[in-house]
């Protein structure tokens, strides 16, 4: 099925109606989910002048059609920092795919949500590769920028979890390779 609106779309564009192209493109994109085509529409409607008009009801479109991942794909290439912030709060385990870009505009936000989805994956470790997986979304909240989060939420491990000897391993062994990064 993919292949003929593929081919569809070819003709289209071999026959130059920048219209039909758009409207397979849009089809394509929201209800498809066929993300390539986003590209395609921008272009397109860009050089018809409508971009701007378009680009807000069609991000809301594509809210509400595309999973959650593909959209904040999206919003994460817009810059739609505050919309990127929102989605991510409602899957907070995407903070650390998107942390970087959201703690430029939203540190405190995103330290929040780190932290939380932290201390929840810390609850569900039971084993040395769950514990340095936990030690390593530790870290990107220290690439973050949250230096004075990432000390305060390894104490706060390693009280709770002072009966994992493995876990408190991993937290000491982050501890001193984070203390030397900020020498």
């Amino acid at each position: 099925m993919q292949e003929w609106y593929d081919l569809l779309f070819e003709v289209y564009l071999k026959i130059g109606d920048k219209d039909k192209q758009a409207d397979l493109a849009k089809d394509l994109l929201v209800n498809q989910h066929d993300t390539q085509y986003y590209a395609v529409l921008k272009q397109l409607f860009s050089e018809s002048s409508v971009w701007d008009a378009e680009y807000p009801s069609l991000l809301e479109r594509l809210g509400q059609a595309l999973p959650y991942h593909l959209y904040l794909d999206i919003l994460s290439k817009e810059g739609e920092t505050r919309r990127l912030l929102t989605v991510v709060s409602v899957h907070p385990s995407s903070v650390f795919n998107y942390g970087k870009q959201l703690s430029m505009e939203f540190p405190k936000e995103t330290y929040v949500l780190c932290i939380d989805e932290i201390r929840r994956q810390a609850a569900e470790a039971d084993n040395r590769i769950k514990y340095k997986k936990v030690c390593s979304v530790i870290k990107k909240l220290f690439e973050f920028g949250g230096v004075a989060e990432t000390e305060s939420v390894i104490t706060e491990l390693k009280e709770k979890y002072s009966r994992r000897p493995a876990m408190l391993e991993e937290l000491n062994s982050l501890a001193v390779k984070l203390s030397m990064k900020r020498k």
